[in-house]
């Protein structure tokens, strides 16, 4: 895209519609549809339907936005005199929001709390805000946690409620509940369901990840991951970005760490799963982006799959199917006779495959001296075409990889034979056939021999 700074997506149920904002347009539908003007830039946007609007808050630039669905394809600033933003002197707003009993709430950096009117985003009194009361930091996040609004700011996390007061702020605080656990950076977090992910920050000095499940946040980080992003956040000063989404059952936090010039430059892009507990390094080779910058993700409804934005502008979609093939460039072929408004049959599947890499760590089969490698195969469900696993290995080292050896996974039994002498050895096994190929491992014979 020209701009290439995606910055927020979400699907408006009210006009069944998608909006995403790239730099300064926000766009209905796709990059072919209705447009609409707000200030540019290039940090995230946070999208909230309340009543009869579609609410965009740009933090970056100090800003809320109005669309009515009535005019789904106009928009119009928020400019009440008591909002955060539009009093004087201005308030500068947090990242995050939220919507709780037809209230959008959202936050400052001096750590105060501002409500709207029920349902009307375009209307705020100016004694409808409270302070959050643990300690005299920044507000850095505002968001919701089983009915709660959470405040998030540098050092603490806590807890309020709507009491209905009949003046001033509906909120009161949870005297029961409140933590001491602040914000490492103020765009890692991602809510999903009751769920919080953000890197968080300790009076200490501790930098990890967590994850805010019953109000209780649970360190999800391991001290490889804490040490790594400590380093890039106070040493390299690198940005953070986080994200997710959820797809096949499962719950994916995506934190990208990246360089800000004109534009967002990724570096690297770590996922973390929730029900295996463990993280991975993102890569989308075929976008030609090396990392997984995720911006944004709509939330999905039974009816259609979510749908997220990356830095760079592009628009993605899980196929939440076995296909081994991505669909950047993919077609359908209608059968003939099956064809209706939205139904139809494919019969032709055209797209790219999806590479595969598995990499097993350092293996001495449980012996130290060297040993002469005779047989290895792969062990897994064979294709039903013919179709290429390739094998390399690195002895002692773990990036000195040979040239790697087809096999033919169609073909139960296939092996490779005389692979050489080692004491210990990494192997990288790759895949990127159009067929889908379910492996478990790898099995090995060894003879030993001298010390």
């Amino acid at each position: 895209m020209a701009d290439e700074a995606g910055r927020g997506v979400f699907y408006w149920e009210a006009v069944d519609k998608k909006y995403f904002v790239n730099s300064d347009t926000v766009y209905q539908t796709s990059y072919a549809g209705s447009t609409m003007s707000i200030t540019a830039g290039t940090e995230k946007v946070y999208f909230f339907e309340i009543g009869n609007y579609l609410v965009i808050l740009d933090p970056e630039n100090n800003e809320g936005w109005t669309i009515n669905s009535a005019t789904p394809t106009v928009i119009a600033q928020i400019t009440d005199t008591d909002f955060p933003s539009e009093q004087t002197p201005a308030l500068q707003l947090t990242r995050g929001g939220t919507v709780l009993n037809g209230k959008l709430y959202v936050g400052t950096t001096d750590g105060d709390i501002y409500e709207c009117a029920i349902k009307d985003p375009t209307a705020w009194a100016a004694l409808d805000f409270r302070n959050a009361e643990i300690e005299p930091d920044d507000g850095v996040y505002i968001g919701e946690h089983h009915q709660h609004v959470v405040a998030i700011g540098t050092r603490t996390c806590e807890f309020f409620y709507d009491a209905a007061n009949s003046t001033g702020s509906t909120l009161n605080p949870r005297t029961d509940i409140d933590y001491e656990i602040g914000a490492a950076d103020r765009d890692s977090f991602w809510e999903e369901s009751d769920l919080l992910f953000w890197v968080g920050y300790t009076a200490s000095g501790g930098i990890s990840v967590y994850s805010l499940q019953n109000f209780v946040p649970t360190k999800i980080s391991t001290p490889d991951i804490d040490t790594f992003l400590g380093s890039a956040i106070t040493v390299d000063d690198i940005q953070l970005l986080g994200s997710g989404f959820q797809v096949g059952g499962r719950i994916f936090y995506v934190l990208t760490l990246y360089n800000l010039l004109t534009t967002v430059q990724p570096t690297i892009s770590l996922y973390y799963e929730l029900v295996s507990n463990r993280w991975y390094i993102g890569d989308l080779e075929l976008l030609g982006v090396d990392e997984f910058p995720l911006v944004d993700w709509t939330k999905a409804s039974n009816t259609r799959l979510g749908e997220g934005i990356l830095s760079n502008g592009d628009l993605i979609t899980p196929v939440d199917s076995n296909a081994a093939q991505d669909t950047v460039g993919a077609s359908s072929v209608f059968e003939d006779g099956v064809f209706e408004v939205g139904v139809f049959s494919s019969t032709a599947f055209v797209g790219s495959p999806i590479q595969m890499e598995i990499l097993i760590g350092s293996q001495d089969m449980g012996m130290r001296k060297y040993k002469y490698q005779t047989e290895l195969w792969p062990v897994g469900i064979p294709t039903d075409n013919t179709a290429t696993l390739n094998v390399q290995w690195s002895d002692e080292s773990d990036d000195n990889f040979n040239t790697a050896k087809p096999i033919d996974v169609s073909k139960p039994g296939t092996r490779l034979r005389r692979l050489g002498k080692f004491r210990q050895r990494t192997y990288k096994l790759t895949y990127a056939t159009a067929e889908q190929y379910r492996i478990s491992g790898i099995e090995t014979v060894e003879r030993a021999g001298n010390a």
